[in-house]
């Protein structure tokens, strides 16, 4: 795939990513003021406190941290990473004209650049594309950082398939949602997902979450820039051909 097709591309990425990860809504930015959310000890909240998304919420709260994901009944992953305010990246793999893609979109201070690893090449966002895609609300809506501000619920145990889980149970006051995360006999974060009225979670993700290599955000060094409006204008040349 060429990069003169790379609009196109991108907004088949963003409607998939608009009903994607439903727990992400979690991340909203916003504020969360009771008892539970305030720091303990050990500096995380006191919700998480000697329990199993105690490194985790660490590891989100240090504000340098990856995660892969793949939505339940899905096989799309999608890799969020982020290193500080100023370093957020995206990537995920997108179906085009029978093809897998592979599209990162990336923000490096106040710019973005869309980013096709398999050509090695990028073009910067315009503020015009920018505002079209709502870059700055997806980049939001995917951030774990609002995690921390949940409270504690519940824990205990559930099998998946032939292997047992132990999970938590955390309440964001802010969304009015409760996320049940699922670790496995390693106390490994493996799953997520929103519980229902009746305490079920009908759909789990896949989550890995771990430190973000500070190696992430330089592969721009060894990739050709494309013009923007170039791209365009061979696109549109495309479709008038």
């Amino acid at each position: 795939m060429k990069m003169k097709n790379l609009k196109r591309v991108l907004a088949l990425l963003l409607a998939l990513l608009m009903v994607l990860f439903s727990f992400a809504a979690c991340s909203k930015n916003g504020d969360n003021d009771t008892d539970e959310g305030k720091d303990s000890s050990s500096g995380v909240p006191a919700s998480f406190e000697d329990k199993l998304m105690e490194p985790y919420i660490k590891l989100i709260l240090s504000g340098s941290y990856t995660y892969e994901a793949i939505q339940s009944g899905s096989k799309v992953p999608v890799t969020y990473a982020k290193d500080g305010d100023k370093k957020v990246l995206l990537t995920t793999e997108v179906d085009y004209d029978g093809q897998k893609v592979t599209l990162t979109i990336m923000k490096i201070d106040d710019q973005y650049y869309i980013v096709l690893p398999a050509e090695k090449a990028y073009t910067k966002a315009s503020s015009k594309e920018i505002k079209e895609y709502n870059l700055d609300d997806l980049f939001s809506s995917l951030n774990l950082d609002n995690f921390a501000n949940s409270s504690f619920v519940e824990d205990g145990t559930e099998t998946i398939g032939d292997e047992e889980y132990q999970y938590e149970d955390y309440y964001s006051a802010l969304v009015q949602i409760t996320n049940r995360f699922y670790f496995d006999k390693n106390d490994n974060l493996k799953y997520v997902g929103n519980v229902d009225k009746s305490g079920k979670v009908k759909k789990k993700n896949s989550i890995k979450i771990y430190a973000t290599n500070a190696n992430t955000f330089d592969i721009l060094s060894s990739y050709s820039l494309v013009d923007s409006s170039s791209a365009k204008a061979d696109a549109d040349s495309d479709l008038i051909g």
